[in-house]
């Protein structure tokens, strides 16, 4: 096993998610055990905020957050633009409010509807996600 380091001599890890997003008549087919089944399950509109909720606890520093889910991701795949903000860099972004959040199915920003977290809560709440500039949800 190859070890990769990212900077300031942290073994590069990271958040990443296996975002499936399979709508629940994609998941129920009439036999469980067949092969047709798609796997995974959706995850990218909960990871940040599950994620943060160490933060909010203590058990995690705002830079080891940053570094999980944009430094380290941005090293790993040698994305030179990607990672933090500063001058020159892409405009990808996060605003995350001390607000509690449900997670909702209704609310869930993909096209399966749903999500395995339905009625857990975390200390936060995404308000604002900008990719390249582009505002891609807002909730300010």
């Amino acid at each position: 096993m190859q070890r990769i380091l990212c900077g300031e001599d942290i073994t590069c890890a990271i958040l990443a998610t296996d975002h499936a997003p399979h709508t629940v008549s994609e998941k129920l087919q009439p036999e469980p055990n067949s092969l047709l089944v798609p796997s995974g399950l959706p995850g990218l509109d909960t990871a940040t905020l599950l994620c943060y909720d160490f933060v909010q606890s203590g058990q995690m520093t705002p830079k080891r957050f940053n570094h999980l889910t944009a430094r380290g991701p941005a090293q790993l795949l040698r994305l030179t633009q990607k990672g933090e903000i500063s001058l020159g860099y892409d405009a990808d972004l996060i605003v995350i409010a001390n607000e509690p959040t449900e997670f909702r199915d209704e609310l869930v920003e993909s096209r399966c509807g749903w999500t395995p977290f339905h009625g857990q809560s975390v200390a936060a709440s995404l308000k604002l996600v900008v990719a390249r500039g582009q505002i891609l949800l807002n909730r300010l």
